[in-house]
């Protein structure tokens, strides 16, 4: 069994052999442009966040307006990965790679773009692309059924007909 005396020999001898500690050069260093925001919410409670940019030109509204408009981007990447296809390019070419990227992430950004313009009304504007793709998706659905039956689907009676004729019963 080993003593006490010959663990702390090893550590000794590692810490020797170790590297040393990384220290910072002058070109490590990068200087941060910091914002903190403090407001209290209606029941009194203090909160407060830190912004932090190396831009560091950025006025405090640039770096609150980025800090803002970061879950939009967030919300974009995520529904461009969902929905439109941003990561099934096979493409190695950086071109290719550019085209695609801007395609797919157009497409939501253009699908939000005219939901937002059939947006009316006081309540906040709230943006799906599922439910944007289900509504595309029911509609073309409904156009062959009626091209293929002859239903004139603007007719609220032909779909009270469908509705009871068990076409849309599983």
């Amino acid at each position: 069994m080993a003593s006490a005396h010959h663990f702390a020999a090893r550590a000794r001898a590692a810490r020797r052999e170790s590297p040393a500690v990384h220290r910072p050069q002058p070109a490590d260093v990068r200087w941060l442009r910091v914002v903190v925001l403090v407001w209290r919410t209606a029941n009194g409670k203090r909160h407060h966040a830190i912004l932090a940019t190396t831009d560091l030109n950025a006025t405090a509204a640039d770096i609150l307006r980025i800090y803002q408009a970061r879950f939009q981007i967030e919300f974009l990447l995520r529904d461009g990965k969902q929905h439109a296809g941003l990561t099934e390019c096979q493409a190695r070419n950086k071109q290719a790679l550019d085209c695609h990227f801007n395609a797919s992430l157009g497409t939501v950004s253009a699908a939000r773009a005219a939901a937002a313009a059939e947006h009316t009304g006081d309540e906040p504007f709230v943006f799906s692309l599922a439910s944007q793709k289900q509504v595309a998706f029911n509609e073309h659905f409904m156009a062959q059924i009626s091209a293929k039956y002859g239903y004139d689907l603007r007719d609220w009676k032909t779909i009270r007909r469908i509705k009871n004729s068990g076409l849309t019963e599983r």
